[in-house]
């Protein structure tokens, strides 16, 4: 009998570590999840510092292009204002353009932008 339970707690144990480490990988998905992917789309008007190393979702007209390398800079423009943009893929941006981009809020130089991380037509 005394074996028998020992080898119930033991498996107990192994269940509850492997519950732990579930629960943690879980909870470690859904906060890389959070800071990537946004949950609604912002006007530009509303980034603010307060968005800094945030995730942010924005749709706008291109209104300026650079390239360096395979780094694009752009600028994006709604209705509310604009913002200046960087993507470190090589994705074609086109003048007038319409997109839409989820990427983090980052300030460089004192000035807000965002890092894109997906860029699609609309």
């Amino acid at each position: 009998m005394k074996g028998k339970e020992e080898g119930e707690k033991m498996e107990d144990k192994h269940l509850v570590r492997i519950g732990l480490m579930g629960t943690l990988v879980a909870i470690l998905m859904l906060s890389f999840i959070g800071d990537v992917v946004p949950q609604t789309r912002v006007e530009i008007k509303e980034i603010s510092q307060k968005d800094v190393d945030k995730g942010v979702y924005v749709e706008g007209t291109v209104d300026r292009i650079g390239v360096k390398g395979t780094t694009t800079f752009f600028t994006l423009k709604d209705e509310t204002g604009s913002v200046q943009g960087v993507m470190f893929n090589k994705v074609q941006l086109n003048k007038g353009q319409k997109i839409g981009v989820a990427g983090k809020v980052q300030q460089y130089k004192g000035n807000l932008e965002l890092v894109a991380d997906e860029v699609r037509q609309i």
